[in-house]
């Protein structure tokens, strides 16, 4: 698989628009729509950094409202630690 059809798999399916994609990557739409069609191959290490990128976007976010460790704010039913 080439570093064009890697990269535009995994926006797809990540549900990024490629204008999404490029601000996550911090490059320019038109370089993304490059990298895309095959037209421009980055160094190895931008294919590298880029990859890596949206690796981290697949992790799950913290959502609006869901808490993690001692913070109890907006909880209705917080966990309380002993002192």
């Amino acid at each position: 698989m080439t570093f064009a059809q890697k990269l535009k798999s995994m926006r797809e399916s990540l549900g990024l628009s490629q204008a999404e994609a490029a601000a996550l990557l911090e490059c320019g739409k038109r370089t993304l729509e490059h990298w895309e069609a095959g037209d421009r191959v980055p160094l190895a290490i931008t294919q590298e950094g880029a990859f890596a990128r949206l690796r981290l976007e697949k992790r799950p976010r913290k959502q609006k409202g869901q808490n993690y460790g001692n913070d109890t704010r907006g909880n209705p039913n917080p966990v309380r630690h002993r002192q």
